[in-house]
């Protein structure tokens, strides 16, 4: 397996596992001094940073508060 795929697999692990709340086995996809960071487009000069494995699971926790979310994974090379 080359490299690009291995990056679209876990890309690809990433929107599954956010989709399907497991919040759990999305946090094993990073290390545990992680870090994330969101900008929203209302504020884009003040991200949210997301630091360690607990907030982490945190924010993937927060998903649970909707019904259902889709993640689009587009722009692959075929």
């Amino acid at each position: 397996m080359n490299d690009i795929k291995k990056i679209e697999d876990l890309i690809d692990d990433y929107a599954t596992f956010a989709d399907t709340r497991q919040a759990d086995s999305q946090l094993a996809l990073f290390t545990d001094d992680a870090k994330t960071v969101i900008y929203y487009p209302e504020n884009p000069n003040n991200p949210q940073i997301i630091e360690g494995s607990k907030a982490l699971l945190n924010g993937f926790s927060g998903l649970n508060q909707y019904e259902k979310t889709f993640h689009f994974i587009g722009q692959k090379k075929v």
